[in-house]
């Protein structure tokens, strides 16, 4: 099952709310891989299994949650005789980073043990009940949100960051969505007072891209970000994520996502997964 939290045509889209939430259960035979443009959170119920993020094995398994940073390529399956059970959803709007950043949640570690039955757990399970019943509160998509993120946070005993320390790629990501033009390699690395080679060398040791993908990450992240909760055509979203044009943006939007905007905004606005997200 899948619902979404989308807001109103003509309404300005809120700093942090459940975009999407939807419960998978799978039968043993669950194989995907997760390469979303939001940020996105699991809750485990149930089963166990494994993924590979950059390189990192990653076990899954009932009491678990887990939250992956958009971009990140993470390819997930679950064990024959101990099929999942879980929750995910994934959160939107322009002040999610910083959100995550203060609770605690790092873009490194991306699982946290919290064991089975634990409120976290519970609370986001009452949350897809929530959406499942439809007729949502207009404020519920944003509180439910915040108290998802506190509330995990909490139960994992984790240390909130300064605001101030954040790292190349968060600085990064304020800074090319600040500008009102197309940010480069070396306007970005004049930002951060260092070398393009240094930046060259930290973005592909900390995030596995260099630095030109990682501004087109942004660049799409914002586009999909302005498909799924706005009523702009792809001509101005294409401006706004300062593309050349229309036609140059849906190319390079069907070479990360293998979707034209369009067809991509069509699926989520009809309450479609967008991939095989479900599971057999």
């Amino acid at each position: 099952m899948f619902f979404s939290g989308l807001l109103g045509r003509d309404e300005t889209p809120p700093d942090l709310f459940v975009n999407t939430i939807g419960r998978c259960t799978s039968r043993g035979r669950f194989r995907y891989r997760l390469d979303s443009a939001f940020f996105h959170m699991r809750f485990m119920l149930a089963g166990s299994g494994h993924g590979d993020c950059r390189g990192r094995r990653l076990e899954l398994t009932a009491g678990d949650v887990a939250l992956f940073w958009p971009g990140q390529a993470i390819d997930l399956r679950d064990r024959p005789e101990e099929p999942w059970d879980f929750i995910w959803l994934e959160l939107a709007g322009k002040n999610v980073p910083w959100a995550i950043r203060r609770a605690g949640f790092g873009s490194e570690h991306t699982v946290w043990r919290l064991g089975p039955g634990n409120e976290a757990v519970a609370q986001a399970v009452a949350v897809f009940e929530r959406f499942k019943r439809g007729r949502l509160p207009p404020l519920y998509p944003i509180m439910a949100g915040w108290q998802l993120l506190a509330h995990t946070a909490e139960l994992a005993n984790l240390v909130p960051e300064p605001d101030k320390s954040l790292d190349v790629g968060e600085a990064s990501r304020r800074f090319i969505l600040a500008c009102d033009h197309q940010v480069g390699t070396t306007e970005l690395a004049q930002h951060l007072h260092m070398s393009r080679t240094s930046l060259f060398r930290i973005f592909v040791r900390q995030y596995g891209v260099p630095p030109k993908e990682f501004i087109e990450r942004i660049r799409l992240e914002q586009a999909c970000y302005l498909l799924s909760c706005t009523a702009l055509s792809v001509r101005d979203i294409a401006t706004r994520c300062h593309y050349k044009d229309s036609e140059y943006f849906a190319r390079r939007f069907r070479r990360f996502y293998n979707s034209n905007p369009m067809h991509w905004r069509r699926t989520v606005k009809a309450g479609v997964p967008r991939s095989a997200e479900l599971g057999p």
